[in-house]
């Protein structure tokens, strides 16, 4: 039995992050505005063509 009575500490790996935040990189932005632009253009389009088509 030991005579020092200090806990050691237990190495452990350091495992590196598989995955990476989209937004902190240049093309995750683009893309992220890509999507909104288009969501929102998306509903602009289908609301001017339902009422284009209430007015008939």
């Amino acid at each position: 039995m030991p005579t020092s009575k200090k806990r050691v500490k237990k190495e452990t790996e350091t495992i590196a992050p598989i995955t990476k935040n989209i937004v902190k990189t240049k093309w995750g932005r683009i893309v992220i505005v890509i999507l909104a632009l288009s969501f929102v253009l998306s509903g602009l389009v289908g609301l001017i063509y339902a009422l284009v088509l209430a007015m008939q």
